[in-house]
């Protein structure tokens, strides 16, 4: 990696513009400082909804007021990322907008299960005043320091639209003329999808009367989207429909669409971590150190998230069964399942995409990277300096699990660390990289 004068290097650090609470026309404002850590997962294979997790510092009388309110309340989440100097504090770039959504509210189970009505009768008899304004100068000042809450967030539109019941028969349709006509019923606004590789006309098709999310299932698994699989996955902004083979079929307009890591020999590499922007180019650049990647084969690695192995499960029923690994103890060896339809038409050729796949699988951990290159639409890449690493380790990969931990750093911003799992789909393509 070479760096030019023009060439931009800096750390990604985030900062929460706006949390409001919000109940019809009340708004509970939140202070950003008390957010003391945002964690935002994708597992791409083993779930089908992102996780956002936001733990928050909090007084007795807003736990109690969100806890009464739990099934009404929504939560308005505004992130910016500002790119700070890798050497000296100050700013390398303006801020930009990476979440700004109203989220539907799910709390803990012990929050769930917690009698609130006796809580704030108690509280009320304690205090005085109403707990229906938390913000009531009679209530006795609680610091926030005591009391912590965990809320989990997600979009409501798309959980209501993944839960859409639909059963319908076709006749002489495409698998693309249905699922086109099933996001639209159930009113998907936002969604990215690969064109089907499967172009079989069905002289009948029978939809089962289950939720969308399970029929998108069902006919992935009975009847077969693509040559490498598919990826189903609603995140917190988007249901994605994507195809495994590592390459760009979606994305949105002027989304940029690669992301590669730049692995610098030890004598030249960045301070820490860092994000590299080359003049006049749209792709994500992250620089890390050897210390940060770790390449490793499945039938040697002991990792809950990847699986120590894969399991091929041949089915020829309609049920859809979740299927998770057992992840009781750390140093158990965990299982991929994956389910095929005897009927699929892409059976064979699914099968040798996942072996084939598992034989490359890298783990990644960083610091203060940019949260936007990590999603599944984008191609992945890995370069190194050193040219024989180049040439073991070059090709293109696909993402299959990104977790982002946002935690309180200064009241003006927060840091971000990062663990980021790919998996390598084509070995023997050119890297694409200004030297």
């Amino acid at each position: 990696m070479r760096l030019t004068p023009d060439t931009n290097v800096f750390l990604c650090k985030y900062s929460v513009r706006n949390f409001n609470v919000m109940n019809g026309d009340y708004r509970l404002d939140m202070n950003p400082s008390n957010i003391l850590s945002i964690e935002y997962i994708c597992d791409y294979e083993m779930s089908l909804f992102a996780i956002l997790k936001v733990v928050l510092r909090v007084d007795v009388h807003k736990r109690i007021y969100m806890l009464k309110h739990k099934r009404d309340i929504r939560v308005k989440l505004e992130i910016d990322r500002v790119g700070m100097d890798v050497e000296v504090e100050g700013r390398k770039t303006n801020p930009e907008e990476i979440i700004n959504q109203v989220f539907a509210v799910y709390f803990s189970d012990d929050d769930e299960n917690m009698d609130t009505q006796a809580l704030s009768d108690r509280d009320d008899v304690n205090v005085g005043g109403s707990i229906e304004d938390p913000t009531d100068p009679n209530h006795e000042n609680y610091f926030e320091s005591q009391n912590t809450i965990e809320i989990y967030l997600f979009n409501s539109d798309l959980l209501i639209a993944s839960r859409y019941n639909f059963n319908m028969v076709y006749t002489e349709s495409t698998l693309q003329n249905v699922v086109g006509h099933m996001l639209t019923a159930s009113k998907h606004r936002s969604v990215l999808m690969s064109r089907f590789e499967n172009p079989e006309k069905y002289r009948e098709l029978l939809l089962p009367a289950y939720p969308v999310y399970k029929n998108l299932l069902y006919l992935d698994q009975y009847y077969g989207f693509y040559k490498t699989g598919a990826l189903i996955f609603y995140d917190v902004d988007v249901l994605y429909v994507l195809s495994t083979n590592g390459k760009l079929t979606a994305h949105r307009d002027g989304e940029w669409t690669e992301t590669i890591f730049l692995v610098p020999l030890l004598e030249e590499s960045v301070p820490g971590n860092g994000v590299v922007r080359y003049p006049d180019e749209k792709t994500y650049y992250m620089t890390i150190s050897e210390g940060d990647i770790n390449h490793q084969a499945t039938s040697v690695m002991r990792n809950i998230s990847g699986g120590s192995k894969t399991k091929f499960v041949m089915t020829d029923g309609t049920e859809i069964v979740d299927v998770k690994a057992d992840q009781e103890y750390i140093d158990h060896q965990t299982e991929s399942v994956t389910y095929v339809k005897k009927e699929n038409v892409f059976t064979e050729t699914i099968i040798k995409a996942r072996m084939e796949e598992n034989d490359g699988i890298v783990f990644i951990s960083a610091n203060n990277l940019d949260i936007s290159a990590f999603t599944p639409n984008k191609v992945f890449r890995i370069v190194y300096d050193e040219p024989l690493k180049h040439e073991r380790y070059h090709g293109e990969y696909r993402l299959s699990y990104a977790y982002h931990c946002i935690r309180l750093e200064s009241t003006e911003f927060s840091s971000c660390s990062h663990h980021i799992i790919l998996k390598r789909t084509s070995p023997k393509s050119d890297s694409g990289v200004p030297s």
